[in-house]
């Protein structure tokens, strides 16, 4: 079912690298999200948009299997290129519109099944899945600018968004279960 595979995209965002090779690639996550969204197109149009951003993420992340090394004490706008930051908003951008499509698909599926609750839930996640994108986004900019700060911010922040994906997983979960017992998912 749909959900299911969007279950297991969603296991592949956890970067888990050794000597820079992502062990778990975020294309093969945006593969199974793709397909899951395949299966899920024809409830409403909100997943339709988020399988078009698939794809485009699904391209943009193959060059992101290998990534330089680099210790924190380098970590400074001289080791950014202006490319890579504009290609990370990019990205940054494209993977909040898919998950923007994603919970507002569920929540909508939701309520034509009066299944109030997890509509709520899918709203939710969407906010907390944006808080910690922002979050994100703000670490980086104030890395750029006190780069000792770097560990500080980062510790939380890598704990928080490994509650917000597990929290992503588990609406799949939900909404697989809730919505396939009324033949939607």
């Amino acid at each position: 079912m749909g959900f299911s595979n969007i279950y297991w995209g969603f296991l592949f965002f956890f970067d888990f690298r050794i000597q820079g090779f992502d062990i778990l690639p975020d294309v093969i996550g945006y593969w199974l999200i793709y397909k899951g969204l395949n299966e899920l197109v024809s409830n409403n149009s909100h997943f339709t948009e988020a399988k078009k951003y698939s794809v485009i993420l699904g391209f943009l992340s193959v060059f992101d299997i290998y990534q330089v090394q680099m210790p924190i004490q380098q970590f400074n706008m001289d080791s950014l290129t202006g490319v890579m930051l504009l290609m990370g908003i990019i990205i940054t951008l494209l993977d909040l519109l898919m998950v923007f499509h994603l919970c507002h698909g569920i929540a909508e599926l939701a309520v034509g099944k009066c299944i109030f609750e997890l509509k709520t839930v899918a709203l939710n996640r969407w906010k907390y899945y944006l808080y910690i994108k922002v979050a994100t986004a703000v670490v980086v900019l104030v890395a750029l600018i006190i780069p000792s700060l770097v560990i500080l911010l980062f510790i939380p922040l890598l704990v928080i968004s490994i509650i917000v994906f597990v929290l992503m997983m588990s609406l799949m979960k939900q909404a697989e279960d809730l919505l396939g017992k009324f033949g939607e998912a």
